[in-house]
Protein backbone atom coordinates (compact mmCIF):
# COMPACT_ATOMS: atom_id res chain seq x y z
CA UNK A 1 0.00 0.00 0.00
CA UNK A 2 1.12 3.22 -0.63
CA UNK A 3 1.81 5.92 1.70
CA UNK A 4 -0.63 8.29 2.00
CA UNK A 5 1.40 11.20 1.09
CA UNK A 6 1.76 9.74 -2.31
CA UNK A 7 -1.92 10.08 -2.66
CA UNK A 8 -1.51 13.71 -1.54
CA UNK A 9 0.66 14.94 -3.42
CA UNK A 10 -0.81 12.88 -6.82
CA UNK A 11 -3.98 13.96 -6.44
CA UNK A 12 -3.57 16.98 -5.19
CA UNK A 13 -5.24 17.25 -2.57
CA UNK A 14 -5.13 20.15 -0.52
CA UNK A 15 -6.58 20.79 3.50
CA UNK A 16 -10.47 20.20 3.96
CA UNK A 17 -12.25 22.68 6.94
CA UNK A 18 -14.12 19.19 8.24
CA UNK A 19 -10.44 17.76 8.36
CA UNK A 20 -8.69 15.23 6.18
CA UNK A 21 -7.43 16.43 2.53
CA UNK A 22 -9.49 16.84 -1.05
CA UNK A 23 -9.86 18.14 -4.30
CA UNK A 24 -12.95 18.43 -6.18
CA UNK A 25 -12.73 16.37 -8.84
CA UNK A 26 -16.19 16.86 -10.91
CA UNK A 27 -19.44 19.79 -11.13
CA UNK A 28 -22.44 18.87 -13.35
CA UNK A 29 -22.58 21.20 -16.47
CA UNK A 30 -26.12 21.17 -15.60
CA UNK A 31 -26.91 23.91 -13.03
CA UNK A 32 -30.43 23.08 -11.48
CA UNK A 33 -32.76 25.71 -8.66
CA UNK A 34 -32.71 24.78 -5.04
CA UNK A 35 -34.30 26.47 -1.89
CA UNK A 36 -30.74 27.56 -1.60
CA UNK A 37 -30.18 28.99 -4.82
CA UNK A 38 -28.45 27.61 -8.04
CA UNK A 39 -26.52 24.54 -7.86
CA UNK A 40 -24.33 22.16 -10.10
CA UNK A 41 -27.18 18.81 -10.35
CA UNK A 42 -23.56 16.93 -8.10
CA UNK A 43 -20.55 17.32 -7.58
CA UNK A 44 -17.62 14.86 -6.30
CA UNK A 45 -14.73 14.81 -4.45
CA UNK A 46 -11.97 12.85 -3.12
CA UNK A 47 -11.40 12.58 -0.19
CA UNK A 48 -8.30 11.46 2.25
CA UNK A 49 -8.22 10.73 6.08
CA UNK A 50 -4.78 9.85 7.53
CA UNK A 51 -4.21 7.50 10.98
CA UNK A 52 -5.61 9.92 13.62
CA UNK A 53 -7.79 12.15 11.86
CA UNK A 54 -11.09 12.68 11.46
CA UNK A 55 -13.80 14.21 9.58
CA UNK A 56 -15.94 16.46 12.35
CA UNK A 57 -19.75 16.55 12.63
CA UNK A 58 -20.67 18.71 10.32
CA UNK A 59 -24.00 18.72 7.43
CA UNK A 60 -25.06 20.04 4.66
CA UNK A 61 -28.28 20.11 2.73
CA UNK A 62 -27.82 17.66 0.05
CA UNK A 63 -27.61 13.69 -0.20
CA UNK A 64 -23.88 12.55 -0.19
CA UNK A 65 -22.64 9.49 -1.33
CA UNK A 66 -19.47 7.89 -0.32
CA UNK A 67 -17.43 5.57 -2.68
CA UNK A 68 -14.58 3.99 -1.04
CA UNK A 69 -11.29 3.45 -2.87
CA UNK A 70 -8.16 2.00 -0.72
CA UNK A 71 -6.85 2.01 2.52
CA UNK A 72 -8.29 1.04 5.41
CA UNK A 73 -11.56 0.64 6.61
CA UNK A 74 -13.98 4.09 7.45
CA UNK A 75 -16.48 4.42 9.73
CA UNK A 76 -19.04 6.96 8.96
CA UNK A 77 -21.41 8.01 12.21
CA UNK A 78 -24.44 9.78 11.69
CA UNK A 79 -27.43 11.23 14.20
CA UNK A 80 -30.53 11.15 12.87
CA UNK A 81 -33.63 13.55 13.42
CA UNK A 82 -34.93 10.87 16.71
CA UNK A 83 -31.20 10.89 17.94
CA UNK A 84 -30.24 7.24 17.32
CA UNK A 85 -26.68 7.17 16.46
CA UNK A 86 -25.64 4.77 13.27
CA UNK A 87 -22.07 3.81 12.24
CA UNK A 88 -21.21 2.54 8.26
CA UNK A 89 -18.37 0.71 7.73
CA UNK A 90 -16.90 1.19 3.98
CA UNK A 91 -13.81 -0.57 3.05
CA UNK A 92 -12.46 -3.61 1.53
CA UNK A 93 -14.04 -6.11 3.86
CA UNK A 94 -17.33 -4.40 4.42
CA UNK A 95 -19.30 -2.23 2.53
CA UNK A 96 -18.30 -0.12 -0.80
CA UNK A 97 -20.55 2.81 -1.01
CA UNK A 98 -23.01 4.79 1.82
CA UNK A 99 -25.42 7.54 1.52
CA UNK A 100 -25.68 10.00 3.67
CA UNK A 101 -29.03 12.09 3.49
CA UNK A 102 -29.28 15.56 3.29
CA UNK A 103 -29.75 17.73 7.52
CA UNK A 104 -28.18 14.72 8.67
CA UNK A 105 -25.34 15.25 11.20
CA UNK A 106 -22.39 13.33 10.50
CA UNK A 107 -18.60 12.62 10.81
CA UNK A 108 -16.13 9.74 9.63
CA UNK A 109 -12.49 8.57 10.98
CA UNK A 110 -10.54 5.81 9.85
CA UNK A 111 -10.57 2.87 11.66
CA UNK A 112 -6.60 1.97 11.91
CA UNK A 113 -3.82 0.80 14.22
CA UNK A 114 -0.82 1.99 12.09
CA UNK A 115 0.28 6.02 11.95
CA UNK A 116 0.84 5.73 7.83
CA UNK A 117 -2.80 4.12 7.37
CA UNK A 118 -5.19 6.34 5.54
CA UNK A 119 -8.80 6.12 3.75
CA UNK A 120 -9.27 7.31 0.65
CA UNK A 121 -13.16 7.85 -0.66
CA UNK A 122 -15.04 9.86 -3.31
CA UNK A 123 -17.71 11.44 -2.32
CA UNK A 124 -20.74 12.82 -4.73
CA UNK A 125 -23.43 15.33 -3.33
CA UNK A 126 -26.55 16.15 -5.09
CA UNK A 127 -27.87 18.83 -5.69
CA UNK A 128 -24.15 19.60 -5.87
CA UNK A 129 -21.95 20.43 -3.21
CA UNK A 130 -21.77 24.36 -1.86
CA UNK A 131 -20.02 25.88 1.25
CA UNK A 132 -22.65 28.03 2.19
CA UNK A 133 -24.61 24.52 2.10
CA UNK A 134 -22.53 23.42 5.29
CA UNK A 135 -22.82 23.87 8.75
CA UNK A 136 -19.61 22.68 11.21
CA UNK A 137 -21.07 20.91 14.69
CA UNK A 138 -20.45 23.03 17.71
CA UNK A 139 -19.76 20.40 20.67
CA UNK A 140 -21.87 22.83 23.09
CA UNK A 141 -24.97 22.64 21.09
CA UNK A 142 -24.63 18.97 19.66
CA UNK A 143 -24.40 17.63 23.22
CA UNK A 144 -27.23 19.76 24.42
CA UNK A 145 -29.50 18.36 21.53
CA UNK A 146 -27.97 14.50 21.81
CA UNK A 147 -27.00 13.96 25.32
CA UNK A 148 -26.45 10.72 24.84
CA UNK A 149 -23.61 11.32 22.55
CA UNK A 150 -21.80 13.58 24.08
CA UNK A 151 -18.21 12.03 24.79
CA UNK A 152 -18.45 10.91 20.55
CA UNK A 153 -19.37 14.05 19.83
CA UNK A 154 -16.71 15.96 21.96
CA UNK A 155 -13.94 13.75 20.48
CA UNK A 156 -15.21 14.55 17.02
CA UNK A 157 -15.89 18.12 16.80
CA UNK A 158 -13.09 20.80 15.89
CA UNK A 159 -14.11 23.66 17.85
Amino acid sequence: MKHYQHWIDHLQLTPHPEGGYYRRIYESKHPIQTDNGKRHSATAIQFLLTSGDFSAWHRIKSDELWFYQQGCPLVIRSINSAGELSETYLGAEHELTACVSANTWFCSEPITAKPSDYSLVSCMVTPGFDFADFEMGKKEQLAAHYPKHTALINRLCRD
